[in-house]
């Protein structure tokens, strides 16, 4: 688990951390998003008056597939976070167990909430040919798939009439 000890904190005024969880650990580990290699989160934790103040990075390699093309891709991602913790009876965002600060469900949702709605390659993928499914990133395919739908047929010779 991801837990850092605050024990210092009243001495000091400020706490930095750094550590590293596989994603498992942290409750990362569905099959999308993806994640290969180690979650490692760098940061620190001081005091906002009656509440904590946790800020840093979160950094990994996140592996998917393209959702125009269906080749595999990666690409690492860091991700900042600021996040105010009160530390009153009532708080629900962090625990906070004695002296140790369980910061699992803060990096978890920083990850899942930093994750792109569109998976791409890249932003140039040209995608699959929908009639023949060839991967146009690769080249032109000679499917025909300029050939015009029968339906549509009389639409493609309007305005191409004599003037």
């Amino acid at each position: 688990m991801a837990r850092v000890s605050i024990a210092g904190l009243e001495l000091t005024g400020e706490v930095s951390f750094a550590f590293e969880e596989e994603p498992g650990e942290l409750g990362l580990s569905g099959e999308a998003p993806r994640f290969e290699g180690s979650i490692s989160c760098a940061g620190r934790i001081f005091r906002t008056g009656q509440s904590l103040r946790v800020e840093g990075a979160v950094r990994c390699r996140r592996v998917f597939f393209c959702d125009r093309c269906l080749e595999p891709g990666s690409d690492d991602q860091e991700i900042p976070f600021s996040e105010d913790i009160g530390t009153g009876e009532d708080s629900e965002s962090i625990a906070l167990d004695g002296d140790l600060l369980d910061l699992s469900s803060l990096i978890r949702d920083t990850v899942l909430a930093a994750q792109p709605i569109q998976n791409l390659c890249s932003a140039e993928c040209r995608g699959l040919c929908p009639f023949c499914g060839a991967n146009l990133n690769l080249g032109d395919c000679d499917c025909g798939r300029e050939a015009i739908d029968p339906r549509w047929a009389a639409l493609a010779s309007w305005g191409q009439g004599e003037e």
